[in-house]
């Protein structure tokens, strides 16, 4: 009885799939846009960023502003009541605390445990995420 069980639901959630026309890759997008990129940063030099993914269509310069403190200028304005942002540091004990200031730029700064600015001033493999919504 469980083996039917299971069966059951799995065609029930299949059923959806059996009706849709999803052969082409413009059936089916995401209801957002996304900028995904890393920034890698040391000494008092500029962040450098690799981009994985801009479907925003914007490029960023970033810089350093002091030890630990960074901005970042977007080559175009966004819509920040439709725009969520995610700053994310991969140096175990360091946060990132900071966002938009406006709709062109960003700041951030290396913070560590304690919400402390690092002073040691280096960035290694900060993830920086942008994901603008249609609606």
């Amino acid at each position: 009885m469980k083996k039917l069980t299971e069966k059951i639901v799995l065609l029930i959630c299949l059923i959806p799939f059996l009706f849709c026309n999803c052969s082409k890759e413009d059936d089916f997008k995401m209801p957002y846009q996304t900028y995904s990129s890393l920034l890698n940063q040391a000494g008092e030099n500029n962040p450098t960023e690799t981009i994985l993914l801009n479907e925003l269509g914007i490029s960023i310069e970033w810089t350093r502003v002091d030890a630990g403190i960074f901005k970042g200028v977007l080559s175009k304005p966004i819509d920040l009541t439709k725009t969520t942002l995610i700053i994310q540091l991969q140096a175990e004990n360091r946060i990132a605390t900071g966002g938009f200031i406006n709709s062109t730029t960003i700041r951030f700064n290396n913070c560590d445990r304690n919400n402390i600015i690092d002073s040691r001033d280096w960035v290694s493999t900060a993830v920086i995420e942008m994901k603008t919504f249609n609606e």
